[in-house]
């Protein structure tokens, strides 16, 4: 997975855990687009652009989706496996919803990938 799919995988669990419903990009020093931004109150980027946030790396790290994720589910299991380069494994549920990701490159690839899972499950 490059790193650009993984932004876009951020992006994604923003939105869908963050509640976010408005992503942004600060034309004049993210031209490639790859920090997506946010502004917390919900107001206008227009006038509130100076409170704007990064949207957190939670494919890169395990402790933004431990702080933003992880309070919003009911279950949460990882570990690593013992096969190969990619043996990380993660198992999340909300209520009745399931998911699990295996082979994960990163524990927290692996856990955002099974996050994005279940939210396939409750669309």
């Amino acid at each position: 997975m490059t790193d650009t799919e993984k932004r876009e995988l951020d992006k994604k669990l923003a939105v869908h855990f963050l509640g976010i419903k408005k992503i942004y990009y600060d034309e004049e020093w993210d031209t490639d687009k790859i920090n997506p931004m946010y502004i917390p109150s919900g107001k206008p980027w227009r006038t509130h652009r100076i409170d704007a946030k990064i949207i957190p790396y939670f494919t890169f790290s395990f402790d933004a989706c431990i702080k933003w994720i992880v309070p919003k589910l009911d279950y949460f299991c990882l570990q690593k496996e013992e096969y190969g380069d990619k043996g990380f494994y993660a198992d999340v549920s909300i209520g009745e919803q399931y998911a699990e990701y295996y082979q994960g490159e990163t524990l927290a690839l692996a856990f955002c990938l099974a996050v994005e899972k279940l939210i396939g499950k409750e669309e």
